[in-house]
């Protein structure tokens, strides 16, 4: 019994705080709160997307590294950028001699960005022909009539053979290495190596005109 002669009633006195129903404080606070967690999941949703292309990145560049490797054992030496008698209107380029070795040898075709390919980065939504995301060295793998011989790369490790870009050839033809990279990923681009590792590099890092020089493979 309490004071007003009522028999105590755990259950009714719980039901009664339930329907006076929650004060204006207490309601902004509710709010407040599911809007914080809201934002922590949006934001760590599109982390792991990001996380999860450039992932997809890296596989695809160790795939190209590996099919590099596979037509470079089959001919001794590594393609050339592409084969300037052509007038670049013919099928002589280093994406459509390797990619035999990417795609079960199916022949490169350019097809638009509604497909994906393996020569194209999860990241990147806008392209150009021949529509890939991936730039070569060609500073090291020039164009020109013959492949090019396996012992001109001097340190595999430092020289990058592959790079993010939206140029098919990367040579100074835009601007600095830099310039013609692309950071999709926060910031950063992935490089394939000659000796098939990929490394994430800053654009910060590509202001060290000496790793910039390693990385052409200049002497």
């Amino acid at each position: 019994m309490n004071l007003t002669g009522r028999q105590n009633n755990p259950r009714a006195t719980r039901l009664e705080m339930f329907c006076r129903g929650f004060t204006l404080i207490e309601l902004l606070v509710v709010v407040a709160i599911i809007a914080v967690l809201a934002v922590f999941s949006v934001g760590g949703f599109q982390k792991a997307t990001s996380s999860a292309k450039e992932s997809k990145c890296v596989a695809k560049m160790r795939a190209i590294g590996v099919a590099f490797g596979l037509y470079q054992a089959d001919r001794g030496r590594y393609p050339k950028a592409a084969e300037y008698t052509t007038g670049f209107t013919g099928g002589t380029f280093w994406f459509t001699d390797i990619y035999p070795y990417l795609s079960e040898g199916q022949s490169f075709k350019v097809v638009d960005d509604k497909f994906d390919t393996p020569l194209r980065c999860p990241s990147e939504t806008t392209r150009g022909w021949p529509y890939i995301d991936y730039g070569l060295n060609c500073y090291a793998l020039p164009l020109g009539i013959d492949d090019i011989p396996t012992t001109k790369i001097d340190i595999p490790s430092r020289t990058f053979l592959v790079a993010e870009s939206k140029n098919w050839c990367i040579a100074g033809w835009y601007g600095s290495l830099a310039q013609e990279v692309e950071f999709r990923h926060n910031k950063s681009a992935n490089f394939l190596m000659f000796d098939g590792h990929v490394e994430k590099i800053t654009k910060n890092q590509l202001a060290d005109p000496n790793l910039v020089k390693s990385l052409k493979g200049s002497k």
